[in-house]
């Protein structure tokens, strides 16, 4: 796990600067950067094999939700949550266009989900390129909390960095520098390239995959698996699935009491 003196930044910090550098994180989508189009490819086939119609997705840090409109199953329910309201002006227009049932919250992420009132009651949570923010207990408190909100038998979903074996923070650092300076020369001019240089060297603490893998199954998730590796090994995409009830399901989910954005 990350262990670095260096710790990540406070969750407003990262919130501010996604609404203050917008629109270089959509020259990022745009230019398949961090290859959100083959991590969301697979989580097509993911939601529509895992989630029921009529089930529930939480996606965390949620930005425009423009990465999830053409991989989100018709009836499913959407709930998005992010701290930038510029991001989720955005996120009400493209998911209202695409005719998706949604509800918006602007809250950190991890606040929301502690506070969550519904127990058991969330088929589905989603978390891409934001899990990295937060230092190693944090991301290990975030797992126990989701767990807690997830139906028996629901799934989680992390796309974002993870270290390969063996590396230090610099060293997977300067392997995504390497994607991101690559992928967007041409794309992004020199000052949005050191903006964003300047961000990830500040805000970005991946763990590697057994560190990833310890922390779910420590928080009661019952199966972890990696799912796809991309861009030069800095990036991949795991899931941890929640035991299954013995019984039959009772549990209710409670309404939330949260505001919509």
């Amino acid at each position: 796990m990350v262990n670095e003196s260096a710790g990540p930044q406070k969750a407003e910090d990262v919130g501010e600067f996604f609404s203050s550098a917008w629109t270089v994180y959509r020259k990022c989508l745009e230019t398949n950067m961090l290859r959100h189009r083959e991590f969301f490819s697979l989580l097509w086939k993911e939601l529509n094999s895992r989630i029921p119609p009529g089930g529930v997705v939480v996606d965390l840090a949620c930005g425009d939700a423009s990465h999830v409109i053409s991989v989100f199953p018709k009836g499913v329910q959407y709930l998005g949550v992010d701290l930038a309201k510029p991001a989720l002006d955005l996120a009400s227009h493209n998911l209202k266009s695409a005719g998706i049932v949604h509800q918006l919250v602007q809250e950190e992420f991890q606040s929301f989900v502690k506070n969550y009132p519904g127990e058991a009651c969330i088929d589905g949570v989603l978390i891409s390129y934001s899990l990295h923010h937060l230092d190693s207990m944090s991301k290990n408190k975030l797992f126990i909390d989701i767990l807690r909100i997830l139906k028996p038998g629901g799934t989680l979903w992390v796309i974002d960095g993870i270290r390969q074996h063996g590396d230090t923070r610099d060293k997977w650092l300067e392997r995504l520098w390497n994607l991101m300076s690559r992928e967007g020369e041409g794309h992004l001019s020199h000052a949005e390239l050191s903006g964003l240089k300047e961000h990830i060297w500040k805000s970005d603490f991946p763990e590697s995959c057994p560190g990833y893998a310890a922390m779910a199954l420590q928080a009661g998730f019952e199966i972890w698996e990696f799912l796809l590796e991309e861009g030069d090994g800095a990036l991949g995409m795991f899931r941890a699935l929640k035991r299954k009830a013995k019984g039959p399901a009772n549990q209710v989910c409670a309404a939330s009491n949260k505001t919509n954005a």
